[in-house]
């Protein structure tokens, strides 16, 4: 068949035809499918990375909140421990004070008694140096004769000596006083 300038044989036609679609069939065969087997592999390659990706954030944030979670909890029982600790110091400086006072006020009691105790004594040792001090002077009154003069000058000796023994014996009450303030 002719058609002016170009001329068109139908088998030479017919032939490309056939060529041009087995060259295709081949093509589609063995490089168009491997290519899409190949970017399919890819893209479910990258789906997988990515959603392994998600996964691991996802289980990231989770730690994240547990890590956290237990982090405050800590922290409050931290808090909760000082605060014990500080009611416990508390507690326990009050009493300690507490027992520093009762040893206090049974030591000045006991002091107190021992003052009282060193009185008597001291007060049963003046009594016992004024009786023997009076039956000194009385023996001595009954041996001799006195005069106005005489009696007067030995009550004075006798007064003047049971009251150095008075001072002498409030001084050393004073002392012991002292020594256990």
């Amino acid at each position: 068949m002719t058609l002016g300038p170009v001329h068109l044989d139908p088998w030479t036609f017919l032939f490309q035809v056939i060529n041009v679609l087995i060259v295709m069939m081949l093509l589609k065969k063995f490089l168009f499918q491997p290519v899409a087997g190949m970017i399919e592999k890819r893209e479910a390659t990258i789906r997988q990375h990515l959603e392994n990706a998600k996964r691991s954030q996802d289980e990231a944030q989770q730690l994240l909140t547990e890590y956290q979670g237990k982090l405050e909890e800590a922290h409050q029982q931290a808090q909760a421990i000082i605060q014990q600790a500080t009611v416990d110091g508390e507690r326990l400086r009050q009493q300690q004070r507490q027992e520093a006072e009762r040893q206090a006020q049974a030591l000045l009691a006991s002091a107190r008694r021992e003052i009282q105790q060193e009185k008597q004594r001291a007060m049963g040792e003046l009594r016992d140096q004024a009786v023997q001090l009076a039956i000194l002077a009385s023996e001595q009154l009954l041996r001799r004769q006195w005069s106005a003069a005489d009696q007067h000058r030995l009550v004075a000796e006798v007064a003047e000596q049971l009251a150095k023994e008075r001072r002498e014996s409030e001084a050393s009450q004073s002392e012991k006083v002292e020594a256990l303030s």
